[in-house]
């Protein structure tokens, strides 16, 4: 991984409506490896028993998490393989070819996608940082909390030993940026209020 140096540093409040106006007037300079701050309510969903388990809308995650934004999924995929099997092709293992969106329509030139008048931000993530679990506005233990969902889907189609997990973020529930320009050097920190 190559190092960027910083050579200068922008903090900047928007409010929540204005980020992905702001992000897409950004251009190529809202790219590359960020830190993602974000708070959402856990969807029925993604809740055992949906509904009628009695934690509807009722569970908050908020999370830091590394991420990569302007990802290439099928990139990644072929990257990832590439590291754990070196330079020897794998027997009957094409090259990776990401499928269609199921959902959503991609913003050309940006990380973004729309989906019924709403905005997602799409990254690949590295790593969490943090994550904190609550109930009714009360903290609570993350194996508390994540006895309540489904566990997360893996995919079938990657054949990694590491998991590439794209997501997308919806606009709304970010709350802070922070990245450094791959092109200028310039590192931006962004509060979403």
């Amino acid at each position: 991984m190559s190092q960027v140096k910083v050579i200068g540093h922008a903090t900047t409040f928007v409010k929540a409506g204005s980020f992905v106006a702001y992000a897409m007037a950004m251009g190529k300079r809202f790219r590359g490896f960020a830190t993602i701050e974000s708070e959402v309510t856990i969807s029925n969903s993604k809740i055992r028993g949906g509904k009628s388990s009695g934690y509807a809308g009722r569970i908050t995650k908020y999370s830091k998490t590394q991420v990569y934004v302007n990802p290439h999924y099928a990139n990644h995929v072929n990257n990832q393989r590439a590291r754990e099997h070196g330079d020897h092709p794998i027997e009957g293992l094409e090259h990776f070819e990401s499928a269609p969106r199921s959902w959503g329509t991609r913003i050309e030139g940006t990380s973004f996608v729309e989906h019924k008048g709403n905005y997602y931000l799409e990254v690949a993530v590295q790593r969490c940082l943090e994550t904190q679990y609550f109930i009714d506005g009360q903290p609570v233990a993350k194996d508390t909390a994540e006895a309540l969902l489904h566990p997360p889907r893996e995919s079938k189609r990657q054949k990694t030993a590491k998991a590439i997990i794209l997501r997308d973020y919806r606009a709304d529930s970010l709350r802070g940026v922070t990245w450094t320009c791959p092109e200028s050097g310039v590192k931006y920190e962004l509060t979403i209020e």
